[in-house]
């Protein structure tokens, strides 16, 4: 029996698109609810846990908006899903603002289905992230010098994390870091590869993504359950 978190529901494209990327979701495993737009959609989101969705854009009227805010519902059992939508390619500015507010990925329309197939994979690798602004010590070396900053989480996650300041960490050194968890006696700490630097435009500071290498102790098991006592606090984009 196919897993539930494999589900992925496909709605609003056009008929060879639809049948394209139906069959290369398929062969990777997934299982696929296709379903034109109507309010049956609004449904389907709110009762069933759908790890993906990928939408067409524009639809019509109003309905792009209407379906979104279905999603991203409180009350909706897909809320956690990675969003793929694939543009009109006249439409692709106007959907590209919309990531961050709920969308994850835009593809051109006039882009092979494989790239939104790569686009939805992607993001179902990628575990859910919190907001969280917690202290963060980072210790690194500049040059031959040990260094330690104070730096501060602004989103985590089961596999890493995006940090305010320590702005001379540069992609791929790897990092001592120390977090202290609300609620916890003792701090989680493990060592991390720098990813990417913050994107100040897009992300609103100056900082580093990284992705968790190591946990010391028994760290990573502290770290997931508290992450999951705070499920409600997902980021969706």
């Amino acid at each position: 029996m196919e897993s539930v978190m494999q589900q992925v529901l496909v709605t609003g494209l056009g008929e060879t698109c639809q049948e394209s990327l139906v069959r290369e979701l398929e062969k990777r495993g997934h299982t696929v609810h296709v379903s034109p737009w109507g309010d049956a959609i609004l449904d389907h989101v709110e009762r069933i846990p759908y790890r993906g969705v990928v939408t067409g854009y524009p639809l019509p009227g109003a309905a792009f908006g209407i379906l979104l805010s279905a999603i991203r519902s409180r009350a909706s059992a897909s809320r956690n899903a990675g969003l793929v939508v694939i543009s009109d390619p006249d439409s692709v500015g106007d959907a590209r603002r919309l990531i961050g507010r709920g969308v994850n990925r835009v593809v051109d329309g006039s882009q092979p289905v494989n790239r939104v197939v790569r686009e939805l994979t992607a993001l179902l690798a990628v575990a859910p992230r919190i907001v969280s602004k917690l202290p963060a010590k980072i210790a690194l070396r500049m040059g031959d010098r040990p260094l330690s900053v104070l730096c501060q989480t602004e989103n985590l996650s089961l596999t890493g994390m995006l940090v305010r300041g320590c702005t001379h960490c540069a992609p791929g050194a790897r990092v001592a870091f120390r977090i202290e968890l609300p609620d916890e006696d003792e701090p989680v700490e493990g060592i991390a590869e720098i990813t990417r630097k913050a994107d100040p435009l897009r992300e609103g500071l100056q900082g580093f993504g990284a992705r968790f290498l190591l946990f010391d102790g028994e760290g990573q098991d502290r770290f997931q359950s508290w992450l999951e006592a705070r499920a409600g606090d997902v980021i969706h984009g």
